[in-house]
């Protein structure tokens, strides 16, 4: 798959950042606007020239949306039967071009922020954390009428920028599952 949009559609997605945050608040509004312009260029899709190499789990999963923008890419994936509107699990990969390891506490907090600001039941684990790369997990009981969520995210500085790979899951995560996506995103190389 490529990762990549013509400049038509740059434009249309400068505010792509603002309906994410709307779109990990439970708002759906990143998938209507990613595709919406996806179907205006015709799904044309580059990767980035650096990447993540992932091992997942025997279960398939597909790609729900993908954008590139002049400073960003970003792919989020779900199972077969489930949509950005519908889904129990979450798979997100991007990165924000022209960004460095002086920007990892900022792009976690960012992160957060989203969801702290929602569920004020937001509870954040650090799990390994150096110079140029941190994992950590967050979750929030039912808040608001919004399901709960647990999610483990892995930010790494990279030759082109900051590269985040995020799962998140809808309702409580058995510790077998945490195990394996703590390990899935330590174990990920660019």
């Amino acid at each position: 798959m490529r990762l990549w949009q013509k400049p038509s559609c740059a434009s249309a997605l400068q505010f792509l950042p603002i309906l994410l945050s709307f779109f990990f608040l439970g708002a759906g509004l990143a998938s209507t606007s990613a595709n919406a312009c996806e179907a205006m260029v015709g799904g044309e899709y580059t990767e980035p020239p650096e990447t993540w190499s992932l091992e997942l789990d025997a279960q398939p999963w597909h790609t729900a949306t993908r954008v590139r923008t002049l400073v960003s890419a970003r792919k989020q994936l779900v199972r077969p039967d489930e949509t950005l509107n519908q889904w129990t699990e979450l798979l997100s990969l991007s990165v924000d071009f022209g960004r460095d390891r002086s920007d990892l506490e900022r792009v976690r907090q960012t992160y957060l922020d989203s969801f702290s600001l929602r569920c004020p039941g937001l509870v954040v684990r650090d799990l390994a954390r150096d110079a140029s790369a941190l994992l950590f997990e967050w979750s929030h009981p039912v808040c608001y009428g919004a399901p709960a969520r647990h999610g483990i995210v892995r930010v790494v500085e990279g030759t082109i920028g900051l590269h985040t790979l995020a799962y998140d899951r809808q309702g409580e995560l058995d510790d077998v599952t945490r195990a394996a996506w703590i390990e899935r995103p330590r174990g990920a190389r660019l």
